[in-house]
């Protein structure tokens, strides 16, 4: 009777030690998932950050393309800059 005993300690030993084993296993394949996609979001904030900025310059871009048609402007030519001076009279152009 007491050699079932052993035998019965033995196995229950042996299954302990394998699903100790099977955790570690899958413990290590879970970190590596995790750490990819912690890799993957950061990758992924980047470029929501990029597109939020190139958002805000379309953006200002477009108002402002918006302003000149309501108010029927015109593109600024340099070569017709003028300057005025504090009197009031005009400098001439851009030298």
């Amino acid at each position: 009777m007491n050699i079932w005993k052993i035998i019965c300690m033995l196995v229950v030993t042996l299954l302990t030690c394998l699903a100790v084993i099977s955790v570690r296993f899958e413990e290590r394949n879970l970190a590596k998932t995790l750490e990819k996609a912690r890799e993957q979001e950061r990758l992924l904030q980047i470029e929501w950050s990029v597109k939020q900025v190139q958002q805000v310059a379309a953006s200002k871009n477009d108002h402002i393309a918006e302003q000149v048609m309501k108010q029927n402007m015109q593109n600024v030519d340099p070569s017709l800059t003028y300057y005025v001076k504090p009197d009031g009279q005009n400098a001439g152009t851009q030298p």
